[in-house]
């Protein structure tokens, strides 16, 4: 991870795309607790997560209060 974001070029999308498929592989439990408790928008971040994982791991819509239909809104809550 520290070599996907500290080369030269184009240093952030390499870092989101290699966060994303280690955090698919070793799950959240791999992240350091002190990096964990330091994330901005950390409650929203694991509700989004959640909500990806019910949609498209079992096939659940989120809950209607949080994601209504036709929603316009850039908020997420």
């Amino acid at each position: 991870m520290l070599h996907a974001v500290n080369h030269g070029g184009d240093s952030d999308s390499t870092g989101a795309i290699c966060g994303s498929l280690l955090g698919t592989a070793l799950g959240a439990a791999a992240i350091d607790q002190d990096l964990v408790e330091g994330l901005e928008g950390r409650a929203i971040i694991s509700q989004v997560a959640d909500d990806l994982h019910d949609v498209f791991g079992l096939g659940q819509p989120p809950p209607a209060q949080r994601c209504p239909a036709g929603q316009e809104e850039d908020s997420y809550e």
